[in-house]
């Protein structure tokens, strides 16, 4: 004891005469610096919590400091300031004997993560507090299905650079990734934390982890792929610590982390951590987007589109296919559209098996280039999405009360990547899908923290879109937004290497233009884009080859009238394309068509458009002769008899396929006489046509109508309008 007191002496002695020397050789002692790792604050909880002395969980509010109770379902705030108990909140949806262990605070959605204490599998919550009832709400998110380690989380943490949760059970070396809604995306063990196991997770940064060895007394950091741990901070000798969390504003300008140790009183300390780190409101804006993963078991082997009996590139599941599902899946999560069948969550399986819905054959192109059967349906042609279709999901799951919000395509469909409009999106609250550069991957850009965009990848664990892989650029945009009216459109993709020209009834146009091979854009509210086909995510597959894919009109908002498509196809060589019109409410007419160029004339296709709801959208223009064999198509209004139209066959269309009995003509709609058609060849071209009756007083027509029109369908529903000219007299029947 004496040795001990002479030995302080003697080295207090020896601080004295050094700093005098100091001085007189005109030194100034300045105050110490703390640096990253020392503790800033210590502070004792006052009075104890009277939920019980074991604790184990630490978050911070921005305002106060929130301590968990593992046996109890209690909450205590505290002060950071000098540790004051400033009350509690009894949370509602977790009983007191599960308990709540390590904790998280979400800044983004001001709302709280916390993890089970006594139950395996452990269950994570969220919780809403309402510190004015002295109360929270928990509502489930999902449970920690891996095994291994005690019954009670003591780590969680809130990723605010991509939504995500990041976790571990007490005893444990490891730590797990996870979506909100679940899904395991990755986990890493770190050996330094044996044999006691990690504890105490938070967020550093875009790049690092803190976490805490318990048994050790220490904080370590490393990447968040588990690699280079490096020790940041010892805590005082023989404490175990728990919980860690985040705090940019008690120490402001400095950030720190807050340690929470178990069995000690409530003990917290604050170490400081390297500036610009520890942040729990971004320098940018991190958009609220979950994570879906088209390789979630939950789907990840489900057949993409009809892909088992046609041919695709990516293969024939979701897990090889389902980017750009899984991307609109995201966005139709963020937006908070439930699935329009039954009001569950929308999922990329739920927006897979919507897409699927109204199918009909098409030819599309196989490995070789050749035309094989193929399918489009309400969200597919030929395996390539319909970005429309998000659109009438959301409005079919808004009229059946799944939705309290639409959204609707911006720009018609892709625009060209551009930095300045993504920040401004995002900035906007508005995520959008991105294709890499490459042309075969898509996701979600959901966020940015200074310069670095950050994404929701459907498939691979990247996070940036500066990853190597992306090069921080992409080569296509498309963005939704919320909407309250009008989804018309009238959308035309067809096989590479055809391509499409489309006039409108003003003579504008938009597409390939053959004369001059350049492209136009006219019309208003019109893109004209290459969508190459998608790649096979798992590599299992051949890789797409450029410039193998589809074409795309997609106009928005278009004016009623007439659209003429011409098919810019090598001659006497076949192609395949389809039409889809949407009207106001996004009902949805959808053709399929299929040909053969004959000459070097480019095959043309006229359509009527309406887009006002309840009325015919689309109709095809046929060609139909009223009287063959007049010239001025005289029509005796006097006459109790038929007025005969043939419909004609062309290199484009085959009138054997009208349904006699859908045909209506005249103004009045006179239906066919005989309820049925008779095949000829009336004008001599080689392709049988067909010859309809229609009784002349039932047809409506009066006097000085100068053209009359008929309708109808084909048999696998295709509408159809044809128009000719006719002269009006008025004789009295032979007697």
């Amino acid at each position: 004891m004496l040795l001990s007191i002479f030995k302080r002496t003697v080295s207090s002695l020896v601080v004295v005469v050094t700093l005098l020397i100091l001085f007189n050789n005109s030194y100034v002692a300045r105050p110490v610096q703390a640096a990253s790792g020392d503790m800033l604050r210590s502070i004792f909880v006052n009075p104890i919590p009277a939920c019980g002395y074991f604790s184990a969980g630490v978050a911070f509010d921005g305002n106060e400091l929130l301590i968990s109770c593992v046996f109890s379902n209690v909450i205590t705030r505290v002060s950071p300031v000098d540790g004051r108990n400033l009350g509690s909140l009894t949370i509602d949806g977790i009983s007191p004997s599960e308990g709540i262990t390590a904790m998280s605070w979400d800044a983004q959605n001001g709302r709280l993560w916390v993890g089970s204490a006594t139950v395996v599998p452990q269950k994570i919550y969220t919780v809403t507090l309402d510190k004015v009832r002295h109360r929270g709400t928990a509502t489930f998110r999902f449970t920690h299905t891996e095994t291994g380690g005690e019954s009670w989380l003591d780590g969680l943490a809130f990723d605010p650079t991509d939504g995500t949760i990041w976790l571990g059970p007490d005893g444990q070396t490891q730590v797990y990734h996870y979506t909100q809604a679940g899904t395991l995306l990755d986990s890493f063990s770190v050996a330094e934390f044996a044999p006691f196991g990690k504890s105490g997770i938070v967020v550093g940064s875009p790049t690092k982890l803190y976490v805490a060895n318990d048994g050790d007394s220490q904080i370590f950091y490393v990447n968040k792929d588990g690699t280079s741990p490096t020790l940041f901070a010892n805590v005082p000798a023989n404490k175990r610590v728990e919980d860690l969390e985040c705090d940019n504003v008690t120490f402001a300008p400095k950030s720190v982390i807050w340690s929470k140790y178990s069995f000690d009183n409530y003990e917290l300390n604050a170490y400081e951590v390297p500036a610009g780190e520890c942040f729990l409101e971004t320098r940018g804006k991190i958009l609220n987007v979950p994570l879906l993963k088209q390789n979630d078991l939950a789907w990840g082997e489900s057949e993409y589109d009809n892909a088992k009996t046609q041919f695709t590139w990516c293969g024939k599941t979701m897990a090889q296919c389902g980017c750009v599902t899984t991307s609109i899946a995201m966005i139709l999560d963020y937006y908070d559209v439930k699935n329009p069948d039954d009001g569950s969550n929308t999922t990329p399986a739920t927006v897979n098996e919507y897409f699927k819905l109204d199918r009909k054959p098409a030819m599309c192109t196989d490995g070789s280039g050749k035309f094989v059967a193929g399918w489009q349906s309400r969200g597919y042609f030929c395996a390539n999405v319909v970005w429309k279709a998000a659109a009438q999901y959301s409005r079919d799951a808004f009229i059946r009360n799944r939705a309290d919000s639409m959204i609707n395509l911006l720009n018609s469909g892709p625009i060209a990547y551009d930095a300045k409009t993504l920040r401004d999106d995002i900035n906007l609250n508005t995520p959008v899908i991105l294709q890499n550069t490459a042309q075969n991957h898509w996701f979600v850009a959901k966020g940015i923290i200074d310069n670095t965009f950050f994404i929701n990848d459907p498939f691979f664990s990247r996070t940036r879109l500066d990853d190597p892989a992306y090069g921080n650029s992409a080569r296509q945009t498309v963005r939704y937004v919320k909407v309250s009216s009008d989804f018309s459109a009238f959308v035309v993709p067809i096989e590479s290497p055809d391509q499409l020209l489309i006039t409108d009834s003003d003579g504008r146009r938009t597409g390939f233009d053959p004369a001059t091979l350049t492209v136009v854009q006219e019309i208003t509210n019109s893109t004209y884009y290459f969508q190459q086909s998608l790649a096979d995510d798992t590599g299992q597959n051949t890789p797409t080859p450029d410039g193998v894919g589809s074409y795309w009109v997609s106009i928005d908002t278009p004016q009623a009238g007439d659209y003429k498509i011409q098919v810019i196809s090598p001659p006497r060589e076949a192609y395949s394309f389809g039409v889809y019109a949407y009207d106001h409410d996004a009902d949805l007419t959808l053709n399929s068509f299929v040909g053969q160029s004959t000459s070097d004339v480019p095959p043309s296709y006229i359509f009527s458009y309406n887009p006002i709801h309840g009325v015919t959208t689309i109709s095809y223009q046929v060609l139909i002769d009223i009287k063959p064999g007049e010239d001025i198509n005289p029509i005796n209004l006097k006459s109790k008899g038929v007025i005969p139209v043939v419909i004609l066959s062309t290199d484009m269309f085959d009138a054997t396929t009208i349904d006699a009995l859908s045909v209506k003509f005249g103004p009045s709609s006179a239906g066919e006489t005989h309820k049925r058609g008779h095949i000829e060849d009336v004008n001599g071209d080689g392709k049988p046509d067909i010859v309809l009756h229609f009784a002349t007083q039932q047809t409506g027509i009066t006097n000085g109508t100068t053209e009359a029109c008929l309708t109808g369908k084909t048999t696998n529903g295709l509408e159809i309008k044809g128009c000719d000219t006719i002269h009006t007299v008025q004789l009295s029947p032979k007697s």
